[in-house]
């Protein structure tokens, strides 16, 4: 891995620091993307007592709009911190969005 795969891998790794209710599993950084799973076990967004279709879709939407931010904080860190060590400071390094897929048991 080189010194950008690194700072990946670190601000990967410091996550769950940031953000209350998440751990981090499994991540594959390649050379040209990132694959990582994140768990999400905050108990004031669960559907596992949910009972009814509207309360499960809108902590479904509560937790796609907290992974949103998630996401956002990783790209943003990892973008600041290789544009200062290849002094390019602005140069995108993700691409504008990301994939997503919950997984649910």
């Amino acid at each position: 891995m080189n010194e950008y795969g690194e700072i990946v891998n670190n601000t990967w790794s410091e996550l769950p620091k940031h953000f209350q209710g998440i751990d981090i599993d499994a991540a594959v950084i390649m050379p040209i993307h990132f694959h990582g799973l994140i768990i999400h076990f905050d108990p004031n967004i669960s559907t596992q007592n949910s009972t009814n279709y509207i309360q499960e879709r809108s902590l479904f939407y509560q937790k796609k709009t907290r992974l949103g931010k998630i996401i956002a904080y990783f790209k943003y860190q990892t973008t600041k911190l290789i544009n200062q060590k290849r002094a390019m400071e602005g140069v995108k390094v993700w691409q504008r969005n990301y994939y997503d897929h919950i997984i649910r048991r």
